[in-house]
């Protein structure tokens, strides 16, 4: 079995579990902070985290040498608002953020790129070294870098819609 299946497969149960997380969220609250008898909590909401996201999956079809990267790139405006070091809006008028319909499209599209480019591309790909000196250290090769994109940065993310979620008193979008 090839490394980019491998990675794919992992990658598409993270890829589901974040489908499954935006069931139910109402568009409305969707670039809302999440409100509890504290009061309104500081965390990422799924605006901000599936906009985030959304900017990923282009980068991963770079690494991967895929042609799609710039047919897929974000719309511009996205990287002040989503980008990392980006800080989290409580989007009360819902004009900060752009529409929750245009923010999962983003995400969906780059990451249904980026998940078969994985799973195609040659183990070669994958035993490169990570070409970009500031990600080196944390991920040595390209398959080290991919695959934290595609499983533990987007389950991070995810954690915290789950976690929004229960303060909104959704509860959980898993069934248990």
């Amino acid at each position: 079995m090839s490394t980019g299946t491998i990675i794919a497969a992992t990658g598409r149960l993270t890829f589901s579990t974040a489908q499954q997380m935006l069931g139910d969220i109402p568009a409305d609250r969707f670039g809302r902070l999440p409100a509890a008898d504290v009061g309104v909590v500081p965390t990422n909401h799924p605006a901000w985290v599936y906009g985030h996201l959304g900017l990923y999956g282009p980068h991963i079809l770079t690494f991967l040498g895929d042609e799609r990267a710039d047919r897929l790139a974000a719309p511009d405006g996205w990287v002040p608002l989503f980008g990392m070091g980006s800080t989290c809006s409580n989007d009360v008028e819902g004009t900060h953020y752009p529409p929750m319909s245009e923010i999962v499209e983003q995400f969906n599209r780059s990451y249904e790129a980026a998940l078969d480019a994985t799973q195609r591309a040659d183990d070669a790909v994958f035993e490169k070294a990570q070409p970009r000196e500031d990600l080196r250290e944390r991920f040595p090769t390209v398959g080290a870098f991919v695959n934290f994109m595609l499983t533990t940065h987007v389950a991070l993310h995810v954690g915290q819609v789950s976690a929004w979620r229960r303060i909104e008193g959704m509860g959980s979008a898993l069934g248990f």
